[in-house]
């Protein structure tokens, strides 16, 4: 991929995506993982500028008993961690070294405390209008070595 191409696909990228699917593959050959089910919403924004936004949420969350986001029971906001991730920041486009485009994402703020301040590396492949990502480098979910997979469909 050339120089150009790389330009082309960050211009790709730019926009507003729906999410379609997020799974988990575990490395062991397990069935995937459906971290907020197979019905997963979200919504993941890369702007010209080099910030992105990504929300996932689990669908149909429980309300909590009080309007105070803060005066939740220990097990509202224990479920309110498990069902939403959200996380923003600088990305960058970059090749790896086999010549594909891989996205970078710096995470400035995060609802998953242990990323603040991490860049997590993710291959990225655009078929028309899905963009499909994963991370480089494998996480850990539910006592479990994961590769996530998420696809998305651009609205903007």
């Amino acid at each position: 991929m050339s120089s150009q191409e790389l330009l082309e696909f960050r211009r790709k990228v730019q926009g507003t995506w729906q999410l379609l699917s997020y799974r988990a593959e575990p490395l062991n050959n397990d069935d995937p993982i459906y971290p907020f089910t197979k019905d997963a919403q979200g919504i993941v924004i890369y702007s010209s500028d080099g910030y992105m936004s990504a929300q996932l949420m689990a669908p149909r969350r429980v309300p909590f008993h009080t309007p105070d986001r803060l005066c939740g029971t220990e097990t509202e906001l224990a479920d309110a961690m498990r069902s939403y991730m959200a996380y923003s920041g600088k990305f960058e486009v970059y090749l790896d070294s086999d010549g594909r485009p891989c996205l970078l994402h710096t995470m400035q703020v995060s609802s998953f405390p242990n990323w603040i301040g991490d860049t997590q590396e993710r291959s990225a492949h655009i078929t028309e209008d899905i963009l499909t990502l994963s991370p480089i480098q494998p996480v850990g979910l539910a006592g479990k070595l994961v590769r996530p997979v998420l696809r998305l469909k651009k609205i903007t």
